[in-house]
C-alpha cells in the first residue's frame, strides 16, 4: 500500500490486490459500472484492466491526484517530447483524462512504453512501490525531484557501541519513498510525540552481514548493526510505502542514547 502526501494533505492511497486474476474485472463490467456519464458525474471514470495491471492503475490514480506532477510532466514533454518516451505516453494519458467525459480509460500505452524500455518488467502482477520507482526513473529529473526526500545515513555497531559517519560526500541519501513497517513498535530515534511522524523524521533499520570497519565484527542475529536515517530535506510529495515484508526482528533498545 502507498500513501501519497502533498503539502501535508493526503492526496491518494494506492493499494494493489494480492492476486490480480481473482480481483480483476472484464472490460464490459468495468464499462458498465464505471461509466461516469451514465451516473451523471463528469470526469469520473474507471481504468480498464487488461490483466495484471492493478499496480499500474493504482499509480495512475495517484498521479491523477497530483497537479504538481501533471504540470511538470507537461512542461518537460513540451521541451523534449522524444527524449523520454515513457513520460510522453504518460502525458498523453493525463491530457486525455482532463477532457474525459466519463468513459473508462486504458493505461496500456504507458505500460507498453515502460515494458519496451525495461525488458522483463510488466506483463505480470508487479509491486506498486517498485513500479513507481521504475516509472520515475524514466521521467525527466524535474519530475523525480518532486518525490525526493534527503536523509543523512549513519551506521551504529552494537558490538563496539560506535556510530560510523560516512564520508562527507556520502552522508546525504535521496529516497523516493519512505518504507514503514506494518507494526505498532516503530524503531525511532526520538521516542516523544506521534510514532509515525517520528519515524519519518528519523528511524533505523537493521543491516545484515555488515562488517564493521572498526571492530571487524560482521552483523548477525547476535551482533546487530543499524542504519540510522535522519531527515534533512522534506520532499514536495511524500510517498509512504507500508512494508508488510519488513523483518520481524525488533530491538527498541537500539533506539536509545544514540546522538
Amino acid at each position: 500500500m502507498l500513501m501519497v502526501v502533498h503539502r501535508n494533505i493526503v492526496c491518494a492511497v494506492a493499494d494493489i490486490a494480492e492476486n490480480d486474476g481473482q480481483n480483476s474485472v472484464n472490460n464490459d463490467e468495468l464499462l458498465q459500472h464505471n461509466d461516469g456519464r451514465a451516473n451523471g458525474h463528469a470526469n469520473v471514470f474507471g481504468l480498464v484492466n487488461n490483466g495484471a495491471m492493478c499496480w499500474l492503475n493504482s499509480l495512475m490514480q495517484v498521479i491523477l491526484s497530483l497537479p504538481a506532477v501533471k504540470s511538470t510532466v507537461r512542461k518537460c514533454v513540451a521541451e523534449g517530447p522524444n527524449k523520454y518516451p515513457v513520460m510522453a505516453a504518460l502525458d498523453k494519458f493525463l491530457a486525455a483524462a482532463e477532457i474525459n467525459s466519463g468513459a473508462a480509460m486504458d493505461a496500456t500505452p504507458v505500460l507498453t512504453e515502460l515494458m519496451r524500455t525495461c525488458p522483463g518488467f510488466g506483463g505480470r502482477q508487479e509491486d506498486a512501490a517498485e513500479g513507481l520507482i521504475l516509472l520515475l526513473d524514466k521521467m525527466h529529473p524535474d519530475v523525480s525531484r518532486l518525490f525526493e526526500s534527503v536523509y543523512r545515513m549513519d551506521i551504529y555497531c552494537d558490538s563496539c557501541r560506535d556510530v560510523m559517519r560516512p564520508n562527507v560526500g556520502q552522508q546525504a541519501h535521496n529516497e523516493t519513498m519512505i518504507y514503514v513497517p506494518i507494526e505498532r513498535n516503530f524503531v525511532t530515534i526520538d521516542t516523544s510525540g506521534n510514532p509515525f511522524e517520528q519515524f519519518l523524521a528519523g528511524h533505523m533499520s537493521r543491516l545484515d552481514a555488515w562488517p564493521c570497519p572498526k571492530c571487524g565484527v560482521v552483523s548477525d542475529e547476535n551482533h546487530a548493526a543499524m542504519r540510522i536515517a535522519r531527515l534533512i530535506k522534506r520532499p514536495e510529495i511524500l510517498v509512504v510505502a507500508f512494508n508488510k515484508y519488513d523483518l520481524k526482528w525488533r530491538g527498541p533498545e537500539y533506539g536509545q542514547n544514540i546522538e
